[in-house]
């Protein structure tokens, strides 16, 4: 899969509906993992926590550590990685590098993965930037949260139309995770599309066809252990 690519991965919880497959989009890529972005929101809004600086102790982070535990680690990188959580203020930005949070799951940091909003979201079911069809759970919340503050006071947020808002962290906002799947995931079917993703393959049909290849299913008629 590409970096700005759709793909379709099973969950255990109930964020992605009844089918349990959520949509995620692709935002980069590295040696050892693939790192995504929900196309959606989680389906219950969450404060942000007790200040502006995130940690994983925050408020947010039990509805993302519950959805990062609904993925089966057979697809999900369980190791931590960097996020930039620093500064992103009205006047100068180059401070967002400056700080940085070290965890396996996160949300959208300013400036690395979308210019406006790719999700449009409203509780209106017009959308104008995608087919609402695609989006997880459209209508939770008009805004959603990112790991980057904008001062001491205010929390950056991204609101229906697009643009950056600020916030306390005792609103109650979208919660948009990001996560990292493991890398060599083999996926099937789609185009790649929020309409059509491609679509990971299960666990259990991979295992399957790695013992067909190499010769190590035992038959019905031999008892044989391997």
């Amino acid at each position: 899969v590409q970096v700005g690519e759709y793909i379709s991965v099973p969950t255990n919880g109930n964020e992605c509906g009844s089918d349990k497959m959520c949509t995620f989009r692709v935002v980069s890529k590295d040696n050892d993992s693939v790192k995504v972005v929900l196309n959606g929101l989680l389906s219950s809004m969450s404060i942000y926590g007790v200040d502006t600086t995130i940690t994983t102790d925050h408020d947010i982070y039990t509805a993302l550590n519950d959805f990062a535990n609904s993925i089966s680690v057979g697809y999900r990188y369980t190791g931590n990685k960097t996020f930039y959580i620093g500064n992103y203020g009205s006047g100068a930005h180059t401070s967002v590098q400056d700080e940085t949070l070290s965890a396996n799951i996160g949300l959208p940091t300013i400036g690395e993965m979308f210019a406006g909003n790719d999700i449009d979201l409203s509780t209106s079911s017009t959308k104008r930037f995608v087919n609402v069809n695609t989006i997880e759970n459209p209508t939770v919340s008009s805004y959603y949260w990112t790991m980057n503050r904008n001062s001491t006071t205010y929390v950056r947020a991204i609101n229906s139309s697009g643009n950056f808002t600020n916030s306390r962290v005792t609103s109650s906002y979208g919660v948009r995770p990001v996560i990292y799947l493991r890398s060599g995931l083999t996926f099937n079917g789609g185009d790649g599309t929020a309409e059509n993703p491609y679509t990971v393959v299960p666990e259990v049909t991979l295992i399957s066809s790695l013992l067909d290849s190499s010769g190590l299913r035992q038959s019905s008629t031999d008892s044989s252990v391997y």
